[in-house]
């Protein structure tokens, strides 16, 4: 009777391998489509062909939730076309799964609030509470806001901001010198939050951080 049952566990535990092993080749497959997919948008939308590029676009996001900066160039290209029904789509895809954004990430004030004038954009104004609401049931708040702080502190030392002051050093080796020095302490100080996190919550992967 153990024999059997210990065979039976050891035939669960291979079928759930074999699907999980399945289950992840075909998500590893997904993205990989979705990355092509991207690239190729990336290059016509650089060689002006942007209703190609939109296309582009729209396959992409059929193999794989997009990420933030993908939907955010898929929205400008949108608007700048007039396409305000995709403006609508992807602007409520990028809020269920990627959460929130401002009006200033869109690139271009007027356009958006032109959009903001049609049938679509008034849908828009009328659901994007609750397609936020959504999101946050879905997705660790914390996690994204750990995540998004990071990078801005991130960013912020790697843009160059101690340019404007360079001046004032006496040689450009001591202003290296503190250039360095302030990218090792935000790297430390950040790895050490993430550090936090980690021990504390576990690994924030996409079910946590969405898009």
């Amino acid at each position: 009777m153990k024999h059997k049952l210990l065979l039976k566990y050891n035939i669960a535990l291979c079928l759930f391998f074999a699907i999980a092993q399945q289950a992840f080749s075909q998500t590893q497959k997904s993205y990989l489509e979705y990355y092509g997919l991207i690239n190729q948008a990336e290059m016509l939308e650089f060689e002006k062909k942007h209703e190609q590029a939109l296309s582009k676009y729209m396959e992409a996001f059929k193999y794989a939730n997009g990420f933030e900066t993908d939907y955010s160039e898929a929205i400008k290209i949108a608007l700048n076309l007039k396409k305000y029904d995709l403006t609508l789509f992807f602007l409520k895809e990028r809020a269920l799964k990627t959460g929130g954004y401002t009006p200033e990430e869109l690139y271009d004030s007027l356009k958006f609030a032109t959009f903001l004038n049609t049938k679509f954009g008034k849908e828009f104004e009328n659901n994007y509470k609750k397609w936020i609401a959504i999101n946050q049931k879905t997705y660790d708040i914390y996690a994204l806001g750990l995540v998004r702080s990071i990078d801005a502190t991130d960013q912020f030392v790697r843009s160059g901001y101690l340019r404007k002051y360079k001046e004032s050093f006496t040689n450009d080796s001591l202003y290296q010198f503190t250039k360095f020095a302030i990218l090792e302490e935000v790297d430390n100080t950040n790895f050490l939050r993430f550090k936090n996190f980690v021990k504390n919550i576990g690994f924030p992967g996409r079910s946590k951080l969405g898009g």
